[in-house]
């Protein structure tokens, strides 16, 4: 074998695992949305209402769990604004205060020491 066709044979293997990757990566993508839609859905769709038992953000994402809604972790993107004082959502959300939300409302109610937070947040997907 000549070096020429080594090269040829090495770069249409390359080609191949590069198309592969592509692949993978976009049907992984379209997985991590359907997912991401899904627990917006959830989110949108149950009343919640209880004490904060744990809370984490990732991407700006706030994740909650919430006494009484055994191995659910609720996903939402709150937003800022004279509902709530310009306050961030994250930073005065601690374990222990009171959340409520109706079904199918973009508005969520944060219970901090008596004072209510109202926060909107956003229903869509990645």
């Amino acid at each position: 074998m000549t070096l020429n066709k080594k090269k040829r044979i090495f770069y249409v293997i390359m080609g191949i695992i590069f198309v592969i990757m592509i692949i993978l990566s976009i049907y992984t993508r379209k997985i991590k949305v359907l997912e991401h839609t899904k627990s917006l859905q959830e989110f949108y769709s149950t009343d919640v209402i209880g004490k904060v038992k744990s809370h984490s953000i990732s991407g700006g994402y706030v994740y909650l769990k919430i006494h009484g809604y055994k191995n659910t972790d609720f996903q939402f993107l709150p937003i800022k604004s004279e509902l709530n004082e310009n306050t961030i959502f994250f930073h005065i959300i601690e374990k222990g205060d009171s959340i409520y939300k109706p079904k199918f409302s973009d508005t969520l109610e944060l219970i901090k020491n008596g004072k209510k937070y109202k926060y909107t947040f956003e229903n869509q997907p990645l």
